[in-house]
């Protein structure tokens, strides 16, 4: 068996949407803290609560454009991971060529703190600069055959240790 696969990661609309959803609360608890009526002596209190939450709000949205990067990870039968990352939206399978990604990719090793899970995988890469890259992979980012390879690979590159990664 071989672990050899390229995959590119696209933004998960599961994630954007959860983090409209979650930003939609905080502006509707925020709302709802202003307009109660409470005596005098918690409205230090309040106020706080209602700029946390604004503040809260407003990181969830603009978290939502943090996560519009494109991945594409390649991962060689020994276990070297090439990772490359683009802006392009309008990026497709049928563009990406192996001998483009072994050129422009950035070898990269798998931390051990990345979360491998059935349907959630918090991948942790660090470059030889030392430059920690997150990648959030939820079943929605790719294909159901891409996301299988993807997990596999990943558990096999764990479960090998430092020893194949280089």
């Amino acid at each position: 068996m071989s672990i050899s696969t390229s995959v590119v990661v696209r933004p998960s609309t599961y994630l954007s949407l959860a983090l409209l959803a979650m930003g939609m609360l905080l502006l509707t608890c925020a709302a709802m803290l202003a307009t109660s009526a409470t005596d005098e002596t918690a409205l230090v209190f309040r106020q706080l609560l209602i700029v946390l939450c604004v503040v809260a709000a407003i990181y969830s949205f603009l978290s939502r454009a943090r996560f519009r990067t494109i991945f594409i990870i390649d991962i060689s039968a020994s276990g070297v991971i090439r990772l490359r990352h683009t802006e392009q939206a309008a990026l497709t399978q049928s563009t990406v060529q192996i001998s483009d990604l072994q050129e422009r990719g950035e070898i990269v090793q798998l931390q051990r703190d990345s979360t491998l899970w059935s349907m959630l995988l918090l991948l942790r890469f660090q470059s030889g600069n030392g430059l920690i890259h997150t990648v959030i992979v939820l079943p929605d980012s790719l294909d159901d055959a891409s996301f299988r390879a993807l997990t596999i690979a990943c558990h096999w590159i764990a479960s090998q240790g430092a020893e194949t990664q280089t």
